[in-house]
């Protein structure tokens, strides 16, 4: 995926640089998820709309990351029409570290929020099999983090992917 600031996206001819971007090296855009951060949504909401549409109609999928740090508001779920929201992982630290049964429940909710909406959900920050656990108890549909694998290089991922499909 690709992290997109507020400064990529509201640069009037960010759109049509990634789409010769994926016409030059023949990429299908459904292989480069764009990620906005939610800083980006104190912003103009009404662009980031538009922009948001536009991006699904070239066929790029669109996540909101870092969700819970900072700017998150549960009315910008409804009105951003996103496909995944990233939990920031200060909701497993805080139920780790606290064992704050109120981050739970907010986390949870804020999953089966999102199932309602047709949002997929990641938890980031899974580095235990507890916090694998938790991610699976709480229905989330993916956990991201070195728990299931440490950043790797292309030449490594090819490798482990090749070989895993042709077991």
């Amino acid at each position: 995926s690709v992290n997109l600031s507020r400064y990529n996206i509201f640069y009037s001819s960010f759109i049509n640089k990634y789409q010769d971007i994926l016409r030059e090296y023949e990429i299908s855009p459904k292989l480069v998820p764009l990620e906005i951060t939610e800083s980006v949504m104190s912003e103009d909401e009404v662009l980031l709309r538009n922009i948001i549409d536009e991006l699904h109609s070239i066929g790029f999928s669109v996540l909101m990351d870092d969700f819970g740090t900072g700017y998150s508001s549960l009315n910008t779920l409804g009105k951003l029409n996103i496909d995944e929201l990233k939990l920031d992982r200060s909701f497993l630290v805080e139920i780790k570290d606290t064992r704050n049964q109120n981050a739970r429940l907010i986390m949870e909710e804020i999953v089966q929020l999102s199932k309602k909406l047709s949002i997929f959900s990641v938890i980031e920050g899974v580095e235990t099999s507890e916090d694998d656990l938790l991610v699976k108890e709480i229905g989330c549909d993916y956990g991201q983090g070195y728990y299931y694998s440490r950043p790797i290089d292309s030449n490594d991922f090819t490798s482990k992917m090749l070989n895993k499909f042709n077991k």
